[in-house]
């Protein structure tokens, strides 16, 4: 018998921590980021995510990481596919292992339950950058 190969819909989310307030930003107001505001509308965005039937995955808050809670960043998935970008700011450097951590389990096999549409297939190396913000 052949295993069912239904799609799954999952959101990878990370809370805002206090470090946000040093999070990257050209918006003119940068200086007034609220850290208790942004996560709750993160606690917002991530129930409006539930009820339209998206399955959540909450990560902790990363304070060595100011912009952590923009999970869209550390790797892009599409079409059965996952890559692992690599960040050109510094700061930014080291996000994407958490991402992998948890796309490993989740798609492949582990603690989750399995997608068999998606496979980790690689990661961008040096000197190459890459932000999924930035494709979608």
């Amino acid at each position: 018998m052949t295993p069912s190969r239904s799609r799954r819909t999952v959101a990878i989310v990370r809370p805002p921590g206090d470090s946000f307030v040093r999070a990257e930003s050209t918006h003119p107001e940068r200086d007034r980021i609220d850290p208790e505001r942004a996560r709750a509308q993160h606690a917002a965005y991530c129930r409006l995510l539930e009820a339209a039937g998206v399955e959540v995955v909450e990560l902790a808050p990363d304070e060595a990481h100011p912009d952590a809670c923009f999970t869209q960043d550390p790797a892009v998935v599409l079409e059965g596919r996952a890559l692992l970008g690599r960040f050109g700011a510094l700061s930014r450097r080291g996000e994407e292992k958490a991402i992998a951590d948890v796309l490993g389990p989740l798609l492949l096999g582990g603690v989750a339950p399995p997608n068999p549409l998606v496979q980790l297939i690689d990661a961008v190396q040096p000197p190459g950058t890459l932000e999924g913000g930035d494709l979608l």
